[in-house]
């Protein structure tokens, strides 16, 4: 009788352990989330890296707009302590099908895009940011720099998103930030905007 339940009990055991570590492992290599509201009401969605050094913000001129009506976007990037950075790869993700999008504008302390574009079919917006200087760009602690701004016009009704994309979507398309001389990452946070489209 005992032996007949230890048949079962065993292997129910060495799957519930198992299905604990695959947990326990996911759990260490997922990034961590928290839901925040920006000044206009608007949710927001953060995504953190492990010590993020620096913020990544999407804001938008309204939280709201009319089909046809014109809007802005800006993105910005917060440091929380002083670094310098030798290149800034952005992509925000966006849907085409509900905004056109126009006008890319760049802040003046950044070099000149190797790269920017809109791309419909990627549903990207893309800026690839290379500093010759051998010091790198100098973020100080708390400064402020605009990396980019964009003018919108929605189109479709509903409830929409921009953020800034991980990798997730496209392997090539991973919004990273590199640091002087020794040529690694620095982790950051971001978030996605939301924003309501109504019919006229």
């Amino acid at each position: 009788m005992n032996n007949n339940i230890l048949k079962y009990l065993v292997p129910v055991v060495a799957v519930i352990v198992l299905a604990e570590s695959v947990m326990l492992i996911s759990g260490m290599n997922k990034k961590q989330t928290a839901n925040t509201t920006n000044n206009n009401g608007s949710e927001k969605v953060t995504q953190t890296q492990e010590n993020p050094v620096y913020t990544i913000n999407i804001g938008a001129d309204k939280e709201s707009y009319k089909i046809g009506e014109m809007g802005k976007v800006m993105v910005s990037m917060v440091g929380k302590e002083s670094k310098a950075v030798d290149s800034i790869n952005v992509y925000v993700t966006y849907d085409p099908e509900a905004f056109d999008i126009e006008d890319l504008m760049f802040d003046k302390k950044l070099p000149t895009p190797v790269f920017s574009k809109v791309s419909t079919s990627k549903k990207l917006v893309v800026a690839n940011f290379l500093v010759s200087d051998s010091k790198g760009l100098e973020l100080g602690a708390g400064e402020e720099l605009n990396l980019m701004s964009f003018n919108i016009k929605a189109k479709k009704a509903g409830e929409h998103t921009f953020g800034i994309s991980t990798g997730q979507e496209m392997k090539e398309s991973v919004t990273m930030i590199v640091e002087n001389e020794i040529s690694k990452p620095i982790s950051f946070s971001s978030n996605e905007l939301m924003v309501n489209v109504l019919e006229k």
